[in-house]
């Protein structure tokens, strides 16, 4: 845009979430020295307001003698002249291309052709967030995949492709690996009488105490309904018997006195040859 209309410098800035301020992404400066604090704000006033309150192109040929050059900071760049292009999204400004210093004054056709690059920007930016919004919604996606909402443990499929991993590396090394499958007994009578919403805070809960009794190697994970397991790497049959116990007492611990919520627990060791 700067070649097409003669400026020498300009930027491209977007207006913060709270509306009062620019926030610079883009910045040619021109080679024109500037001793500007770069982390003051921008706030929207002056030339850049009347922009963005027109959404139009606005420029001022004479700006060192203008009422705007009062909103300048001090030790900014002399600037002859000014324009500014608003960036448009449904009717809305969302940001600016400011232009400056033309050799000449600044023209209506330069203004057009200001509008149209402000255009084409604001459609790359709308674009851009499409972009960011639905990698934003894969990710989700993919997260909600691997690991359930309510425990935020993994699912069924990931632990299965952590347990896999788990053996695979006994196999190599002669480290027994431990399965723990954890089962709340009764679950069904919680539901019936206390409603799911009892029953799914019951479920977190045990998940939360679950997550405090393991050890940074293991892994857990929510097979579904009132199924958990873990997957005890490096933990024989003896060393297993004793991390259900811790289970079960975090389990215990975690609700009321009184309370009724138990887990039974199953174990089911792999403790091949050491290699050798």
């Amino acid at each position: 845009c700067c070649e097409m209309t003669g400026a020498v410098s300009g930027y491209v800035a977007l207006l913060t979430p709270d509306g009062y301020e620019n926030e610079v992404v883009f910045l040619e400066a021109g080679g024109m020295p500037c001793s500007v604090d770069p982390s003051l704000p921008m706030p929207i006033r002056g030339l850049r307001e009347t922009c963005y309150e027109s959404s139009k192109a606005v420029f001022d040929n004479d700006f060192m003698h203008s009422e705007w050059v009062g909103f300048m900071p001090a030790g900014h760049v002399a600037l002859s002249n000014v324009m500014f292009a608003p960036l448009n999204i449904d009717g809305s400004t969302v940001g600016i291309m400011g232009l400056a210093n033309k050799p000449v004054p600044f023209t209506d056709a330069d203004a057009e052709i200001a509008t149209v690059f402000g255009g084409l920007a604001a459609l790359a930016l709308e674009n851009s967030r499409h972009l960011e919004e639905l990698d934003a919604a894969n990710a989700r996606l993919q997260e909600l995949a691997r690991t359930d909402e309510l425990t935020g443990l993994f699912r069924r499929v990931a632990f299965d492709e952590h347990l896999d991993a788990a053996i695979r590396s006994s196999a190599r090394t002669g480290e027994p690996v431990t399965l723990a499958v954890i089962d709340v007994d009764e679950f069904k009578a919680v539901n019936d009488t206390l409603g799911h919403a009892a029953g799914d805070e019951v479920l977190a809960t045990i998940a939360t105490a679950i997550t405090r009794a393991a050890r940074d190697a293991d892994q857990i994970g929510r097979y579904g309904g009132d199924e958990f397991v873990m997957a005890l790497p490096s933990c024989g049959a003896d060393d297993s018997i004793l991390a259900a116990s811790r289970v079960r007492r975090e389990v215990k611990e975690s609700f009321e006195e009184g309370s009724e919520v138990t887990v039974s627990i199953g174990l089911a060791t792999y403790a091949p040859p050491r290699p050798g």
